[in-house]
């Protein structure tokens, strides 16, 4: 309780950040906590190189610098900078420490289950005893818990990763096609997600082992392909890389089976957070723009209550009814719900629109994103930042009158 006090001038001094980037002043220059911490490191930091972007769905506001960029997120008040392989925080005292990028701090939000600054690792990442497998992860948080799995013993790429984009639209490129080809283990949604997989898949005369998320979960095309906001799913897609993992390298069957027992600490924040707003607020009336968070909203025991013919529509790339526009509005405009989902990559002028009603009425507003966003780290990392603000906007929610 002792860090409250400087936390709270940290967030005070960040209110101009946190405003819509709209607001973002016109002229280059630092203020706030990004000039605190460039005050202390002039040299690694570097100057000034563009406006603060402010995110506030995505619980972060971020500026340029002519060597990197300064963060900071609202799950703890915290501002950092980093070169890939350090980083740089201002603690809740104002002065800079720094840490390897994967340890935390005691006073940061440790969403990625890293060891402390100080603390011991577990050693289960040293050199692999065999060849490590090729594999192809579809999705960058299925890349996520494949490198998390396997350490040096995979080498993974993956196709779908921008954040900016909506994979729903993707369109694969000749390069994306000959990473297919040099693939020993393909790891992929399916469910009509990246049907441009399957496309792939089927054109090569030599089959790669595949990993599939709709069979491994039982579920048919027409089902909700957004499976990894599923607690449930998300473990069984964890078990069933790791076998695919061991049947197609047993000689690192050992290294494997460390790696995953060491993932399931690391997965505790993330369990943990969704045990904490299941308790606290569940049955809670929440809405969302897309059905991206159908299944989260089912495991966390909210109630989404925004017409499911809206987020359908929304994420097939369709034209909501007048009817569930109209339903949708009603339920903003009289705040019949208690925080809007919004996903950051299926972005319409509707979902806009209903995002702008919200901020109007006071409904806290938390950004969920398809793919791992710029910056996480891991799997487990991106979802507990995102439940952590969904934690925090149900409260504040529950404060309001």
């Amino acid at each position: 309780m002792q860090r409250l006090g400087p936390v709270l001038l940290l967030l005070a001094s960040f209110a101009p950040l946190l405003a819509p980037p709209a607001f973002a002043q016109a002229a280059c220059q630092l203020s706030g906590g990004f000039a605190q911490l460039q005050a202390q490191l002039p040299d690694l930091v570097g100057a000034c190189s563009g406006s603060a972007t402010s995110r506030p769905e995505l619980g972060e506001a971020t500026q340029p610098t002519s060597n990197g960029r300064l963060i900071y997120h609202t799950v703890d008040g915290i501002v950092s900078f980093s070169d890939g392989s350090h980083t740089w925080v201002l603690d809740p005292n104002g002065q800079v420490q720094v840490r390897n990028v994967d340890e935390r701090f005691p006073f940061e939000f440790n969403g990625d289950g890293f060891p402390l600054v100080g603390q011991p690792a577990p050693q289960v990442n040293g050199v692999c005893p065999t060849a490590p497998l090729s594999v192809l992860a579809v999705e960058n948080f299925y890349a996520s818990l494949v490198n998390q799995l396997g350490g040096q013993c995979v080498a993974t790429t993956t196709i779908l990763s921008d954040p900016d984009a909506d994979p729903h639209e993707f369109q694969p490129t000749a390069a994306d096609v000959r990473a297919f080809q040099g693939a020993q283990l393909v790891v992929e949604d399916g469910l009509g997600y990246d049907d441009f997989a399957d496309k792939i898949l089927a054109s090569m005369p030599a089959q790669p082992a595949l990993v599939k998320a709709g069979d491994v979960l039982g579920l048919q095309v027409g089902a909700n392909p957004h499976v990894w906001y599923s607690a449930g799913y998300v473990d069984q897609m964890r078990a069933a890389i790791l076998a695919r993992l061991k049947a197609l390298n047993p000689l690192a069957s050992a290294y494997y089976d460390a790696r995953s027992a060491a993932l399931d600490q690391e997965f505790a924040t993330y369990h943990g957070l969704i045990n904490q707003i299941a308790s606290q607020y569940g049955g809670a009336p929440v809405g969302a723009t897309e059905s991206i968070f159908v299944d989260m909203a089912y495991t966390l025991g909210l109630n989404l209550v925004s017409p499911p013919e809206f987020m359908q529509a929304i994420a097939e790339g369709n034209d909501p009814s007048v009817r569930d526009v109209a339903a949708f509005q009603n339920q903003v405009q009289n705040r019949q719900i208690k925080v809007l989902v919004y996903n950051t990559q299926t972005v319409t002028s509707l979902t806009e629109q209903l995002k702008s009603m919200a901020q109007q009425k006071g409904i806290p507003i938390v950004g969920v994103s398809e793919t791992m966003p710029l910056g996480a780290q891991t799997f487990q990392g991106w979802q507990s930042t995102e439940l952590e603000l969904l934690r925090q906007a149900l409260e504040k929610a529950a404060a309001s009158p």
